[in-house]
């Protein structure tokens, strides 16, 4: 007989209708569960698992006790003694997560937590398969779009990367993560039990570019490890039964990005995984495939499973915070990315693969892809210059178009930053979840550091009349050490007043560093992609005559003519907001295109004085 679960909720209706549907078929009835009222310290039972291949195997344990409001109100965990050998040197194991727990036979909840420093004993923690069973209450919520997610749906997370690095923390090192290799900290160590990693495996990728970006994962509890993976064999077993090796597929290709856990429970076509959240986003379109196990790798500090991902045969939709949830036969969408790469003797090389959408995860493994690709092509470092179109297709939109450069050898990690900036505005939008379909990106590389510096600025005149202009004298130098002029005509603006007003004259990264107080913010996502297109290119060297304009900036956006009594609340010592007492407002502009890249940045603040009569 099938005992459903008791709580002091009830199961949602959905859930129920779920539990009765007429198409499951008669091997993939809902097992016998063991409410977790009936669960007693004491009892032993068994997990299933894969730890070599696809072959599920059983393994002994005994309840220690339950956990009552362990991730919330009623959100209870049981904490069980793993008792066999294999778990005593292992500790812990990370992939492991949503091993199905029985007692008696009866279905428990999913291996999912663990004191992973725990000494001579492995204490694993296990979600109550209840707690599992909501999450498909999530997915029967009616009208799910294919890709579910709204701008803001997850109060707009912060970014590491809100303006590329400065050229200076990237040619010293300062962007590495410093604490790579160290062991944790002895409060780290004391630390509660926790969800189990779920390793991001990694394959393709070289350790300077996942040095590069790390950093970002780990600031969202996503370790990132560098695996041997290859295919999976071809007899590999598609079915997905409760004790699988299960993956979620980021990235496919010539670059691998798999995270990698187990199925707890499947009824039909859908399944539950893992025990708790893959990157707790919600609503989520993963691609999903089976795995086989090569090995676990016992780790003093983190034991994990090393697998290879099979062929994608579904899609993860759900991620919350006890479990995930994934459909067989549905289709995720993807963002097709191809780099090509070409040499100044016509020698290309070209590198796919196919990423996930996601307004976070989808700039930052493309931004990696990109820079691995610059880097395996043996056409960058030393004395070079990389010359990049991006090409963004939209659904909905005229494709984006972008041409940048960079020389040195920080060239790679400069395009890939930039790479990720812009495709962080193209999808963490406030308006829409945007359709990428594909992003190409054509490089040549340029067998030189064609490198354009600004030695100085010299004006014609020291007055500055309204209504008149100002002869500019840039003095230049490229990568040869040879000395160039360019005169530029800056008409000055009309008006007096009490204004102060700057010349400009920069590189796109000092251009972006200038507050601007806009006179029009987008009010829509095409909109912001006409002002993308805009967007400045390390080939320019751009001239400004910009005018202050007193008000607030306030977490990036400028507040003008902010009354006394807002500002001083915002510039108090309480709020942790930015603020900024001025912004800039562009007067005037012209860029001039150089070869290769240029570097440089001037200002001059002046007056306006009556125009000569």
């Amino acid at each position: 007989m099938t005992v459903f679960p008791r709580r002091s909720v009830l199961l949602p209706a959905g859930l129920l209708a779920l539990l009765v549907a007429p198409f499951i078929h008669a091997a993939d009835e809902f097992p016998e569960i063991m409410p977790l009222s009936e669960v007693e310290p004491g009892m032993l039972g068994e997990w299933r698992t894969v730890i070599s291949g696809t072959e599920i195997e059983s393994f002994p344990l005994k309840v220690v006790g339950v956990g009552v409001n362990f991730l919330g109100p009623r959100r209870s965990l049981i904490l069980c003694e793993a008792l066999d050998e294999h778990s005593l040197v292992t500790g812990p194991v990370s992939g492991m997560s949503g091993s199905p727990v029985y007692i008696d036979g009866k279905l428990v909840g999913a291996y999912a937590y663990g004191f992973t420093w725990a000494k001579e004993q492995a204490l694993i923690g296990v979600t109550p398969i209840e707690d599992m069973l909501e999450v498909w209450d999530w997915a029967e919520r009616e009208d799910r779009e294919p890709i579910a997610r709204r701008a803001g749906d997850r109060g707009g997370l912060r970014r590491a990367w809100s303006e590329p690095p400065d050229r200076e923390m990237i040619e010293s090192g300062a962007w590495r993560w410093l604490d790579d290799g160290a062991l944790p900290s002895r409060d780290r160590v004391r630390e509660s039990i926790r969800p189990l990693p779920t390793p991001l495996f990694v394959a393709g990728i070289s350790p300077s570019v996942m040095a590069a970006f790390e950093r970002e994962f780990r600031q969202r509890g996503i370790q990132l490890e560098a695996a041997p993976m290859g295919r999976a064999r071809g007899d590999i077993d598609l079915e997905l039964k409760p004790g699988s090796a299960v993956a979620g597929m980021l990235m496919t290709g010539d670059f691998t990005f798999a995270g990698t856990g187990t199925v707890t429970h499947r009824m039909g076509d859908r399944i539950l995984a893992f025990g708790h959240s893959f990157f707790g986003e919600g609503d989520v379109d993963i691609p999903m495939a089976p795995a086989e196990v090569m090995t676990v790798v016992q780790s003093v500090q983190s034991s994990f499973k090393l697998s290879n991902p099979g062929p994608v045969i579904g899609a993860i939709h759900q991620d919350r915070l006890s479990a995930i949830a994934g459909t067989l036969g549905r289709t995720a969408p993807v963002t097709e990315m191809e780099v090509r790469v070409r040499g100044r003797l016509g020698e290309d090389e070209s590198y796919r693969g196919e990423i996930f959408e996601d307004e976070f995860y989808s700039p930052l493994i493309s931004a990696m892809a990109l820079m691995e690709s610059l880097l395996d092509s043996r056409t960058a470092g030393g004395e070079k210059t990389l010359v990049v179109e991006t090409r963004f297709e939209i659904e909905g939109e005229e494709p984006l178009i972008l041409r940048d450069a960079a020389a040195g050898s920080s060239a790679p990690l400069v395009l890939a930053y930039d790479h990720l900036f812009l495709y962080d505005q193209i999808v963490a939008n406030p308006f829409v979840f945007p359709r990428v379909t594909r992003v190409e990106v054509e490089v040549t590389s340029l067998d030189e550091q064609l490198l354009t510096q600004l030695d100085g600025v010299q004006l014609n005149r020291t007055r500055f009349p309204a209504g008149g202009e100002v002869e500019m004298l840039l003095r230049l130098r490229n990568h040869r050490g040879e000395a160039t002029t360019e005169r530029v005509r800056v008409p000055l603006p009309e008006r007096t007043g009490n204004g102060r007003f700057t010349l400009f004259v920069g590189d796109a990264r000092a251009a972006r560093g200038v507050s601007e107080a806009r006179a029009a913010t987008p009010r829509n996502f095409s909109q912001l992609i006409d002002r993308l297109r805009d967007h400045y290119s390390h080939q320019e060297i751009l001239i400004k005559v910009l005018e202050d304009a007193p008000g607030l900036a306030v977490e990036g956006q400028f507040l003008p003519e902010v009354p006394p009594s807002v500002g001083a609340l915002y510039g108090s010592a309480g709020t942790a907001l930015p603020t900024r007492g001025t912004a800039t407002k562009t007067l005037w502009e012209t860029r001039i295109r150089v070869d290769g890249e240029f570097r440089g940045n001037y200002r001059n603040s002046f007056s306006l004085e009556p125009a000569i009569q």
